[in-house]
Order: structure tokens, then sequence, then C-alpha cells
């Protein structure tokens, strides 16, 4: 977020969207930790075939999801609100709002959006003011330290992802949730290859 230059405050987008659950799918058919759904996802570089679906990716969907919310704050010139309705129902639809309020103020176009986008919007707000003073809100929230906890490195080709645990000695577990983006035992033949 930093070097997008954008608000920190984003970090909490997944938490409201998916609860930082990257196999999260909704009914809509919104998926992964941001909850990209499938045209959104391929517009912004996700790529989905029977192997891997880049919205469950970790580094690829935030990527994706930091640049969608790059490109909907300039659409909405600057206004975070309007943004973050945009990204929970689409630009379209936030656009129509504006038309039809013919304001773009969020609280007075927020009527003319749908439940649900002002509800995500609300526990968005909601969200940051808990974590900016958790003490206030009865909450105790531990320390995350900013430190890699993991390490991103290409295997260079197709792999039986199988193969690669047993071979290494990684917990099947622990790959799985760490690399959600697989959907079968083996890489794509295409492409990617980070795990």
């Amino acid at each position: 977020l930093m070097q997008h230059g954008l608000p920190a405050e984003l970090t909490l987008v997944p938490l409201i969207e998916s609860g930082y659950r990257p196999r999260a799918e909704s009914p809509q058919g919104a998926v992964g930790l941001w909850q990209f759904m499938p045209e959104t996802g391929r517009q912004f570089g996700l790529k989905r075939s029977l192997w891997y679906d880049g919205r469950r990716d970790i580094i690829a969907s935030t990527q994706a999801a930091l640049d969608y919310l790059e490109h909907l704050n300039k659409r909405f010139d600057g206004d975070w609100l309007l943004t973050l309705a945009a990204y929970n129902c689409g630009p379209s639809r936030v656009r129509r709002a504006i038309g039809k309020s013919n304001t773009r103020n969020y609280w007075e176009v927020a009527a003319d959006l749908p439940t649900e986008t002002r509800k995500h919007v609300s526990k968005l707000l909601a969200a940051i003011q808990i974590v900016g003073d958790p003490m206030r809100h009865g909450v105790a929230l531990q320390p995350i330290p900013n430190v890699p906890i993991v390490t991103e490195f290409d295997l260079g080709g197709p792999i039986a992802l199988k193969y690669l645990t047993a071979v290494e000695g990684w917990s099947v577990d622990k790959f799985e949730e760490l690399n959600p983006a697989f959907n079968r035992e083996y890489t794509d033949p295409e492409g990617p290859f980070g795990i």
C-alpha cells in the first residue's frame, strides 16, 4: 500500500470482503481475499484455468486489488468512500447512483446503492475506527511484526505439487494454506510457477 501511495487502512478491505480467507467464495461468484468477480479479475491480470485461479493467489490478487483500488479512486476523483462503494458493487452502479442523486457526496448517494454496499462501507469504517483505537472500543489487538514470514520463489516450470511437498518434506496442509490458488495437484502447464 505504501508503494502505491494508498491509505494503510485499505489493509482492512479483505477483513470485510473475506475475513482474510483466500478460499472464500460469495454466492455471486466473487472469490479470494479481495473477492474478485471473474471479469474484474481478468481485467486486472488474474489468470484462471483448470489448474490455477489467481483470484485466490494471495500475492497476485493483492497486487490486482491495489491496482483496481487505484483505478477506481482516480475514476471517483480521490473520494475513498465512493471508491470503496464501487469496489463492492461496481463503478457503473455508483455512477448511476451519483447521476440519480445529482451529488458526489457518498452519504447522499448511499441511499441509491445496494444495501450490501452500504453495509460494506459502514463495516469498513467501523473496522478502521476499532483498529485505530482498539482500547477505546474494548478490543485487545496483538501487534504484528512487519517482517516477511514466507518466501516466494519460482519453480521454473510445471511440476506435480504432491511430488514437491513429498520431496521437500513440507506439510501438505500448510502448503495448500499458503498456496490456495492451485486447483489441482499440478501447476498450470503454462504458469504461473510461483509458490
